[in-house]
């Protein structure tokens, strides 16, 4: 990276050996211009106008990122590697040949100045970095001859004179301006900080065991952001970032180094009078650190005479020239401070302590001086270097506290607060209960404080309590009330009264007259979130010094102001249904950018979605806050701290407004909203045409009721029409019978008598022929007459009483035969051919025989009655079915299909055939008396246009005779009608 430059739209911009990159730090991610690709970029400059203006292989472009053109400025020994702009938005180019070129836009032209004319023989003439100082100059980085400031006004041009360590001139690669007269300076050998009035500067460089230091000392490209902080571009070791907001946190960590803190975890902070702090750590022995300094000395337990007696420190206490030292399991050691030289030890015994664990030491305003262990606190008696337990006080003792009256205030570590009156001997003991929020917030006390307002604070592992002077009750502040923690180590008091309090969660700055709390962590500059116990100090400058599990942080308070830069806030992602939305494709909400787009439309399928939003802020962006509202959906806001993405599911369809709001690291909000219109869609069937579409419906739904409420009364009536109409014909019919009935018995009476005599007269009249003659035609009327009587008295009888079937073996073979032979000379007479097609000599089958004769005999003569020329009968015996079937055959009038069940109707005839005389009852009775022999009676379609008879008889030899003999069945073909 060899620059870096901020536009307007808070977007970064780097050069690079692979071309121009920029950074959207909404997105957090890096986008190469195309046109640059694999194209060495140097130097970059934004101007008033927002355009970027560039080197690119030593040529000189600029370009609008708004419409993507680009245009390249041609002039002669060009050979560009910087730019920069003065306050009047003149571009300035600086060359290999040491040439600095004003450039005028109106003519094109470049004006040229010579800043090697006064250096003589220069070994160099690289102009290798330009940067306008705001104050009517340029400063100028070269390659082997340091630096140069050009003045503008005249022209000219000085020499300024920094080498590195080893005596050489600096190679200036890039120049920032931090604040006044305040200037980075980016060179090979790491980063100069340059006071431009008094000449003087610092030099920061790679610390190979600070992670906090450069990570390469070659640097390209410095750049300050919005908000403070400073980037820095390395040759070899990528991107660097200074916040430069949290550079107040002074940070102490081993770095295995005698400039370094030894140990992580700092257990103890102690000053001495001679200008140095003391700290105890728990895995690296005994520190020094000179305050004015910074430097730091090593203790450790080398087994040698006057070292230290373990690792582990756990107390400290400076007595006059003695520091009294504290471990963890091996008792306490007391180096005299004049020779740093450990001159007593002292461990459990007789006259000392009983246990070698100690916790914390602590010296009254009367010299006393007090060991907290682990079983118990002991008083110290200078006299004979003794120890005694002091009374009442036999569990572990964290922390102990003397308030202006004289009062010991002793922590305990399970068994809460003890006020000590040493002269009268009271003791009175503070606790927690857990059914009253007036007591202690905890019984595990690790600290306590008094005010500059007179309030006694204590720091408990289940809070923070605050005595209320003159009583015995305490107020309580817990993570409820906005700590990060209850967890509470160590409290402090800045100038401005408010505490500083350590935690397990970081560092708390609480404000007791109203409450504020504002709490840092590593994102802040905090080395770790995770303090220690007993390790804070405050010296008499102002400065806090915190200790925690991986080091010690100092700072002074009064010194961290408040961020006052609001960073804007993006909607950055939308995902439909866990998916992100593309841009531009097929179906896609997004034609351009989240980014730039105001209105999305979703589909009814794409109501589950979730937005991503971010605030552009570069320090500590963690801890910025993000509030939103869905505008008609939500009433409130949704306050979120860490999460930065906001989850929709199923929503209704409707129009909605999305509006997230950001807050700085500081809690301070900023007003201006990002907001994003959102159409949700309804599905097809709740859209407007769909509802015109149910409209449409309901009232096709309604006019159809209507319409069938009127087809049904309609069909009502012509039933309730049709069934008067069938009474009457049914009326008609009952007197049709009931005529015929009377009729026949009338000439049956008759007939009978006159049959007789006339056989007689027919017998006489023999030898008589003409007479003869006579009394034949007589004879066969007569008969017609009596067969025409009985048969509509046998369908009376049917019709009222019913047949009796006797079933019986029967040879339906032979009866066939007989019948087809008694109705071969009628057929002949009537001219007609007909044949029998009988395969069987003998065919037994349990039938009733009386029925199946007259069946048989129906058939035979309506076909001899409407043949035309031919008769064909065959007998049929169907063995996979066990049924016999009797097919009767004839031509002349085809009975029309669609007539198959009508023609069994009693007195039904077809008018085509009316001239054929006949009762029109002959197939009704033969139908009814083929199904009480378990048969059937059809008519099939036409063969060989041959109306076709067909009867099936069920040869079921199992039928049970038991049911079926003597059955009377009534027989009536007039349809009936239901459903009335």
């Amino acid at each position: 990276v060899y620059s870096i430059v901020q536009d307007q739209d808070e977007t970064l911009w780097f050069a690079t050996n692979k071309g121009i990159y920029r950074y959207n730090a909404v997105n957090q991610e890096f986008r190469l211009v195309p046109f640059t690709k694999n194209l060495k970029a140097r130097s970059l400059y934004i101007d008033k106008q927002g355009n970027l203006w560039f080197t690119l292989d030593q040529r000189l472009f600029c370009y609008n990122d708004k419409n993507g053109k680009q245009e390249e400025y041609k002039g002669a020994d060009m050979q560009i590697n910087a730019i920069c702009g003065d306050d009047s938005g003149t571009v300035w180019v600086g060359n290999r040949t040491g040439i600095l070129k004003k450039f005028d836009r109106a003519t094109g032209m470049f004006t040229n100045y010579d800043l090697f004319s006064s250096n003589g023989n220069p070994t160099s003439r690289y102009i290798e970095v330009l940067f306008n100082t705001g104050q009517g100059s340029i400063l100028v980085g070269t390659l082997k001859e340091g630096m140069k400031l050009f003045d503008l006004a005249t022209g000219t041009y000085r020499d300024i004179h920094i080498t590195n360590p080893d005596g050489t001139a600096i190679f200036a690669r890039n120049f920032m301006r931090s604040s006044g007269n305040e200037y980075w300076i980016g060179t090979e050998t790491g980063i100069i900080v340059y006071d431009l009035r008094t000449g003087s500067y610092e030099q920061l460089r790679r610390e190979y065991h600070n992670n906090y230091s450069l990570s390469d000392n070659a640097i390209n490209t410095l750049v300050k952001d919005n908000e403070g902080g400073i980037w820095a571009g390395t040759r070899f070791g990528g991107i660097c970032y200074y916040a430069y907001p949290y550079s107040h946190f002074q940070k102490y960590f081993s770095q295995n180094s005698l400039r370094s803190l030894n140990g992580n975890g700092v257990h103890e902070i102690c000053p001495d009078n001679r200008g140095n702090i003391w700290i105890g750590t728990e895995d690296g022995g005994l520190n020094k650190m000179n305050i004015a300094t910074g430097k730091f000395s090593h203790f450790l337990p080398d087994r040698k005479k006057g070292s230290i007696a373990y690792y582990n420190i756990h107390g400290l206490l400076v007595d006059g020239d003695d520091l009294w030292i504290g471990t963890y399991q091996y008792g306490i050691d007391r180096m005299n401070l004049k020779t740093e030289k450990v001159e007593r030890h002292y461990k459990a015994g007789r006259n000392t302590f009983k246990s070698n664990f100690i916790v914390h030491m602590f010296r009254s305003s009367r010299g006393e001086i007090f060991i907290g262990t682990w079983d118990g606190l002991y008083a110290y008696n200078r006299d004979n270097e003794s120890f005694t337990p002091v009374p009442g006080f036999d569990f572990q003792t964290q922390s102990i506290f003397e308030d202006k009256n004289g009062l010991l205030w002793i922590c305990t570590l399970g068994n809460g607060v003890y006020s000590y009156d040493r002269q009268k001997g009271l003791i009175q003991n503070y606790r927690n209960d857990p059914g009253d929020s007036g007591t202690l917030a905890s019984n595990m006390v690790n600290g306590q404080f008094l005010d500059s307002r007179g309030n006694l604070w204590f720091a408990t592992e289940g809070g923070l309590s605050r005595k209320i002077s003159g009583t015995t009750r305490f107020e309580n502040f817990t993570v409820k009330d906005g700590l990060p923690s209850n967890f509470l180590f160590k409290i402090l008091e800045d100038s401005r009264q408010q505490l500083w309090i350590s935690s397990t969660r970081g560092l708390i700055r609480f404000d007791p007259a109203n409450g504020a709390l504002n709490t840092f962590t590593t994102a802040n500059g905090l080395l770790n979130d995770q303090f220690n116990w007993n390790s804070a100090y405050k010296d008499p400058e102002g400065r806090m010094y915190f200790g925690s599990v991986k080091g010690m942080i100092s700072f002074v308070p009064e010194k961290l102001s408040v961020n006052s830069i609001l960073p804007p806030v993006y909607i950055t992602g939308l995902q439909i249904n866990n998916h992100e939305v593309p841009v531009g494709a097929t179906g896609s909400p997004l034609q351009k950018s989240i980014l730039y787009t105001d209105k999305v439309t979703l589909g009814y399928k794409q109501s589950t979605f979730s937005i991503d939003f971010a605030a552009l802020s570069y320090i500590s962006p963690e801890i910025n806050g993000y509030s939103y509202k869905m505008e008609g959906l939500d009433k409130e806001w949704t306050m979120l701290k860490a999460r930065r993405k906001a989850y929709f599911t199923e929503l209704p369809a409707g129009n909605y407004t999305f509006r997230v709001r950001a807050s700085n690291n500081s809690g301070i909000w900023n007003n201006q909203e990002a907001t994003l219109r959102i159409v949700v869609l309804p599905p097809f069937w709740l859209s407007g045409w769909a509802y015109l579409l149910y409209a449409l419906i309901i009232v096709a739904v309604i006019r159809f009721i209507v319409w069938n409420y009127r087809k049904r009364l309609s069909e009502k009536n012509k039933r309730r029409i049709e069934q008067i109409q069938h009474e009457k014909e049914n009326e008609l019919y009952r007197n049709e019978i009931e005529f015929f009935t009377n009729i026949a018995h009338e000439i049956r009476t008759p007939l009978t008598l006159i049959q007789g005599p006339m056989e007689d007269i027919l017998t006489q009249a023999e030898d008589v022929p003409g007479v003869k003659a006579s009394l034949r035609i007589m004879e066969r009327n007569t008969n017609r007459l009596l067969d025409i009587a009985n048969q509509l008295l046998d369908f009376r009888e049917t019709e009222v009483k019913g047949f009796t079937l006797n079933f019986q073996p029967c040879d339906v073979a032979a009866l066939l035969l007989d019948l087809h032979t008694s109705f071969r000379p009628i057929a002949h007479q009537h001219k007609l051919d007909i044949s029998l097609d009988l395969p069987f000599n003998q065919f037994n089958a349990m039938v009733d025989s009386d029925s199946l004769q007259k069946i048989i005999g129906n058939l035979y003569s309506n076909a001899i009655k409407y043949a035309l020329s031919k008769i064909e009968v065959s007998f049929i015996h169907l063995a996979a079915q066990r049924r016999l079937r009797i097919e009767v055959r004839s031509d002349g009038f085809l009975i029309p299909y669609g007539m198959k069940d009508k023609i069994f109707e009693p007195f039904f005839r077809i008018s085509e055939t009316s001239h054929h005389k006949g009762t029109g009852i002959g197939l009704a009775i033969s139908k009814t008396l083929a199904e009480l022999n378990k048969g059937s009676l059809v008519l099939e379609p036409p063969v060989d246009d041959m109306n076709v008879f067909v009867l099936e008889l069920d040869l079921n030899t199992k039928l049970s005779l038991a049911d079926d003999q003597n059955r009377q069945v009534a027989v009536s073909r007039k349809p009936e009608l239901s459903n009335l």
